[in-house]
């Protein structure tokens, strides 16, 4: 996965950014293609599909989000870390 700089988020956008986190929601999908189907996921905000992903990629982006997070300048640590 690639690395950048810190991204900052608009202030005004902050209660639409919050409330599209808490309406995550991911289950199992099946991506057909020319010659069968591919397991994979399904991301969804609120009712939309926003991304579909192979099982390959679903696992490099969760690898990349839990290390963005262990090394974010700002890093906040969570329940199980206490």
């Amino acid at each position: 996965m690639t690395r950048h700089n810190l991204f900052t988020a608009w202030r005004e956008n902050y209660a639409k950014n919050y409330n599209d986190g808490e309406s995550l929601r991911v289950i199992p999908a099946q991506i057909n293609h020319q010659t069968g189907n591919t397991p994979g996921v399904a991301i969804f905000v609120g009712s939309r599909v926003t991304l579909v992903l192979t099982a390959e990629h679903a696992y490099s982006l969760a690898n990349g989000i839990a290390d963005t997070l262990e090394t974010h300048p700002n890093r906040v640590t969570t329940k199980q870390e206490n």
